[in-house]
């Protein structure tokens, strides 16, 4: 396949898996509006920022094993889409701040030093939760801390009001589950993803 067919499906597959995951984020946080999260868009656009550098690897080495790089995609969104369509229910849900919490004793390597400065910073609502480097095992061992104060009133150490868990990356057999109901919503055009992923 070309490799600029297998990055423009590769996208819509992506905008499909991470739709769901938005929504679903959402919902599970008692979002209170019925369709289509914002979350989802802004997620979508995070995680096929980084496809085009991949047309430009597969096309310099079409003979090339990038199977793990096309799984990163829903790995990735999987755990963004989920946060962000969490954030936008815990802002309706009266939330002005968020905070990374880190928990390196549920970890046998503990957080990374870009995680461990984020988690020091109380974030305006507005701000979008981001992955800080892909593939990354921090997020097993975090959460996110929810605030009803804006992020100047939050004192040092203020327990606050929600946490929630960042949810694991998944397995293959999740994301080749994922990528068969794509091809079942979004037609047999994108079968050849599936084929390109499984080898």
């Amino acid at each position: 396949m070309d490799p600029g067919d297998f990055i423009h499906r590769l996208k819509l597959a992506n905008n499909f898996w991470i739709g769901r995951f938005a929504n679903r984020g959402y919902s599970e946080s008692a979002g209170i509006h019925i369709g289509d999260v914002k979350a989802a868009d802004k997620a979508a656009e995070f995680i096929n920022g980084f496809a085009d550098k991949f047309k430009i690897d597969l096309g310099a080495s079409p003979d090339s094993d990038l199977r793990w790089r096309a799984l990163m995609y829903p790995a990735e969104g999987h755990r963004l889409g989920y946060v962000l369509g969490q954030q936008e229910a815990m802002k309706e849900h009266g939330a002005k701040a968020w905070k990374r919490i880190l928990h390196p004793e549920l970890s046998q390597s503990g957080p990374c030093v870009l995680c461990i400065a984020d988690s020091a910073i109380v974030h305006p609502i507005e701000e979008d939760f981001v992955l800080l480097h892909p593939g990354d095992r921090c997020t097993v061992a975090e959460t996110i801390a929810y605030f009803p104060t804006p992020p100047e009133a939050v004192a040092p150490g203020e327990k606050p009001e929600i946490e929630f868990p960042v949810p694991g990356r998944p397995t293959i057999s999740d994301i080749l589950q994922m990528l068969k109901d794509s091809v079942s919503e979004l037609g047999r055009g994108i079968q050849h993803i599936v084929r390109r992923i499984r080898g």
